[in-house]
């Protein structure tokens, strides 16, 4: 699974990067373990894999004021419940665009579970 940023150790703050054009697995992955993280301000866009991938962690975190547009996937969530992307226990303020992904602007496998995600942008039905 090739990544250009790979989120392990725990309470990283990962702010006001430009992600794009990447041709890697994900741009951005949060590895097993991976936790308390505070995602904010990021543009992450046109990579051919996911934006952000929080398959195997992401406990605890606040994802908020980014934008995650023109990816293959936007967002992968597996591990619910997972980071705060608005309204969640973090007290994310939201504010995330995730817009014109090519197979979906969120997604997870879980089909059970509570995945906080309000006060967000969207250029489809959630």
């Amino acid at each position: 699974f090739r990544v250009p940023i790979l989120l392990t150790a725990p309470a990283v703050t990962l702010r006001n990067d430009s992600i794009d054009h990447c041709t890697a697995n994900a741009a951005v992955y949060v590895g097993t373990g991976g936790k308390d993280y505070v995602i904010t301000g990021n543009d992450i866009f046109k990579n051919t894999g996911i934006g952000l991938a929080m398959i195997a962690g992401g406990a605890g975190s606040k994802v908020e004021g980014n934008s995650i547009v023109n990816n293959n996937y936007g967002v992968e969530v597996d591990v619910i419940p997972n980071a705060d992307f608005g309204g969640g226990a973090q007290n994310s303020l939201g504010n995330n665009v995730f817009s014109c992904n090519a197979v979906q602007d969120f997604w997870t496998v879980q089909t059970n579970g509570v995945l906080a995600a309000k006060g967000n942008y969207w250029d489809h039905q959630p």
